[in-house]
């Protein structure tokens, strides 16, 4: 399990890439050490607690941990469920940008936050007038997300966390993406994003997080859901502890944005692409 291990520390350590590149990470892992022989279907229960300790917020990792569990119960072996993953991951971005074309109206300005590939993917397939982006201090994920705008040559305009409220003040669309949604429904995504949904509905802009299907959480409500906490030094103070992830309850939420469309975000609504995307990853 050497590679998943180190995948796992890999995953702990992160501080910019988020839940899509976490499960490709721990995925790829499975493999390697799938192919190397060094684990087996008899090591499912820690190899899936292992991937699921890496970020306890992600559902990816739930998900990825739950289809490997299955793939073991069919007969499918590890090895086959990751490389699925994989190329679902793949799949769900190609779709996700077409489906990007239709979910931002051109000229229309964007307030976001931290760093999300598939609002990125949303933004790179839109032709948006603004898209105004929060540092999202102490990680910085806004500052490397505004970064990446720019140089794929959309306007783009980075600002202090302070200014949240502003730019959802201005823009049309206030957009987030989200390291897990529960079926109840609710979302989390990095710390700021409470701050953006209350101001969105203050000002009656429409708050759409952006996720794809392995982001829904399989079995957690949205009080059970583990936030992860870590810590920032403050020079002349110590170690200052802080949430990871805001909660944000599905009565802030205007609707959602899926590789398979813009929908509303309702138990039911949510429900069809986690099936569809469990269908996809364990049929023959």
């Amino acid at each position: 399990m050497n590679h998943i291990l180190a995948a796992v520390e890999e995953v702990r350590r992160e501080r910019v890439r988020g839940a899509s590149w976490s499960m490709s990470r721990l995925a790829r892992a499975v493999i390697e050490d799938h192919d190397s022989g060094s684990i087996s279907c008899g090591d499912i229960d820690r190899v899936a607690s292992s991937i699921v300790s890496a970020n306890r917020t992600m559902a990816p990792l739930y998900n990825l941990a739950n289809l490997l569990r299955e793939g073991c119960k069919s007969g499918r072996g590890m090895g086959d469920i990751a490389r699925r993953v994989l190329w679902y991951i793949d799949e769900a971005r190609r779709m996700l940008y077409t489906v990007g074309e239709h979910a931002v109206p051109e000229g229309a300005s964007v307030a976001t936050l931290s760093y999300s590939s598939a609002v990125e993917t949303v933004l790179m397939a839109s032709k948006p007038s603004m898209v105004y982006v929060a540092e999202s201090l102490p990680g910085g994920e806004g500052i490397e997300f505004a970064r990446s705008l720019r140089r794929s040559g959309k306007p783009v305009s980075l600002v202090p966390d302070s200014m949240i409220p502003r730019i959802v003040e201005s823009s049309d669309i206030v957009m987030v993406g989200a390291d897990a949604v529960t079926l109840d429904p609710c979302i989390f995504n990095k710390v700021g994003s409470l701050a953006a949904a209350l101001a969105a509905s203050r000002f009656s802009k429409p708050f759409i997080p952006v996720f794809e299907s392995f982001k829904i959480h399989p079995s957690l409500g949205c009080s059970s859901v583990e936030v992860e906490v870590r810590y920032y030094r403050v020079e002349g103070w110590g170690d200052v502890p802080y949430n990871l992830f805001d909660r944000v309850e599905g009565d802030l939420v205007s609707g959602a944005v899926t590789e398979h469309g813009v929908t509303g975000f309702t138990p039911e609504d949510l429900k069809r692409p986690l099936y569809k995307f469990y269908e996809l990853i364990l049929g023959e």
